[in-house]
């Protein structure tokens, strides 16, 4: 070995050498890591809120006549958008159908919807009917108007802010029977229904895909479609209520939450899902919607405002 020919202060000092180089060597391989140096975090910095888009169909506030083609046909509504709509919101949706051989201006003045819609804040839209006298089809699940209905809400969806939980339909007589036939075939698409002075028939086949909560008016006079039921064809209006309390699993023993001299009420609750059943009763009421400019007993029961609150207490339930 070399070192071993080296006199001891050489050989000392050798070793010194060769220990500083291991160092400097070992240094190279396995760098010194240094504490990282941070850099301050920046502050979130709140987005603008969303730009309006105000649909070319429904551009603001207004009423809109308006088409689709549904079944190969070209179908009509009207739709009004309430003063204040603002886009960036979800809205209510109504559907509000007329009566056989009516028109969607006759049910307009009929309910005075679109004025409690402007102070409420809910869209509404009005669907025509087609035939001569125009009338609501309701003799199959998948008739041209349940499949006009469920395209127009998918147009409505498509131009304007609309909530999914909050869609409701009302109707009066054929546009009534329209209506729980839309619960019984189309109830994920409406929350809540509310049909007046409605022709339903004794055994319309009726098998919702889930509770759906219910509110009915009718009057005792109403000779078109008999309170009591006849023509042997249409259901006493008691008895079908009851029908609706059982097929949502309510208490079947009835609650009188109104009383009045012109018109009472029967509310069937602790149903499943919170689907709540109630009949009005307008006492001395013939074939008409209960408050409306037409009817006899509008100082006793204002439909369309009992509608609205029923349908804002029952949104569609979480699934």
């Amino acid at each position: 070995m070399i070192l071993l020919s080296i006199y001891p202060k050489e050989k000392k000092l050798v070793y010194a050498l060769v220990f500083i180089l291991s160092l400097m060597l070992a240094a190279c391989a396995s760098p010194t890591i240094s504490s990282p140096t941070l850099l301050p975090i920046p502050t979130a910095t709140a987005l603008p809120p969303a730009t309006p888009t105000l649909s070319p169909h429904y551009p603001g506030a207004g009423e809109y006549p308006n088409s689709i083609i549904s079944g190969d046909m070209e179908r009509l509504f009207l739709v009004h958008v309430p003063e204040g709509y603002d886009p960036r919101i979800p809205g209510a949706l109504v559907f509000n159908f007329h009566g056989a051989g009516a028109s969607v201006e006759q049910q307009k003045l009929l309910t005075a919807m679109t004025v409690h819609a402007d102070q409420r804040g809910y869209i509404v839209v009005f669907p025509q009917a087609i035939g001569y006298p125009t009338y609501w089809d309701t003799s199959s699940p998948n008739s041209y108007d349940v499949l006009f209905i469920v395209d127009l809400l998918d147009h409505l969806k498509t131009h304007l802010n609309i909530d999914p939980k909050r869609v409701y339909a009302t109707g009066f007589s054929n546009g009534g029977s329209m209506v729980e036939w839309l619960a019984c075939t189309q109830a994920e698409h409406f929350a809540a229904v509310a049909p007046v002075a409605g022709a339903y028939a004794y055994e319309s086949p009726c098998e919702p895909s889930r509770p759906v909560p219910i509110i009915a008016f009718h009057g005792t006079l109403d000779y078109n479609v008999p309170y009591w039921g006849g023509y042997d064809l249409f259901a006493a209006i008691p008895i079908w209520a009851e029908y609706w309390a059982k097929r949502n699993s309510c208490n079947l023993e009835p609650i009188i939450g109104y009383e009045r001299e012109g018109a009472s009420a029967q509310f069937w609750g602790k149903c499943d899902q919170g689907a709540d059943v109630a009949l009005y009763t307008a006492k001395r009421l013939g074939h008409t919607w209960p408050g409306s400019m037409y009817g006899s007993a509008h100082q006793y029961l204002d439909a369309t405002n009992v509608i609205w609150g029923f349908f804002e207490s029952h949104p569609m339930p979480d699934q």
